[in-house]
């Protein structure tokens, strides 16, 4: 597959972020182009991300605002987390999700929802398994694909609605 397919990474650009990753992918897929939003911590020559397929778009004011519906899915390549907002955010714009395995993501999403990448010992190993993930998140067929922009969707639905704090936080006040 030939194609050139565009992917969405949006997050404070800053080494913790995985940015040496993102680097390493985007050598690795020339034929892709990488568009990366949010604000800068230091140059992109600085965390490695001049590459002729990385492409600065500056910082979202309103994430859930942005059209990604050209992008063939977000990439979040994070070294560590708690619980990203981003990635809740881009879950709702029906694009697949390719998530380092961090912080509390799995409390929210299982593989159906997302394709998880491990982190491995070093930066190009790990940036060598995204991008065999995005390789396998590019193969799905219409109706794969659908499936798991709608599981992403539900389970955040799931475990974050408002109506969800609303009863967690009344159970923990005792006012059920």
């Amino acid at each position: 597959d030939t194609k050139r397919r565009r992917w969405a990474w949006v997050s404070r650009i800053e080494e913790f972020k995985g940015t040496s990753i993102l680097a390493e992918v985007a050598r690795l897929r020339p034929q892709d182009k990488f568009e990366i939003f949010g604000p800068l911590q230091d140059t992109l020559e600085e965390l490695g991300l001049l590459h002729p397929n990385i492409v600065y778009r500056g910082i979202l004011e309103d994430v859930s605002a942005a059209d990604f519906s050209s992008c063939d899915g977000f990439l979040f390549t994070s070294l560590f987390e708690g619980m990203p907002n981003v990635v809740l955010e881009m879950s709702q714009h029906a694009i697949p999700l390719i998530l380092a395995d961090v912080g509390g993501l799995r409390d929210t999403f299982d593989d159906s929802a997302v394709a998880f990448v491990q982190h491995a010992a070093d930066s190009s190993s790990t940036a060598s398994g995204f991008s065999h993930a995005l390789d396998r998140v590019a193969s799905l067929d219409e109706a794969a694909q659908l499936a798991m922009l709608h599981a992403a969707r539900d389970q955040v639905i799931a475990r974050h609605a408002p109506v969800v704090h609303t009863r967690g936080v009344s159970k923990l006040l005792g006012v059920e």
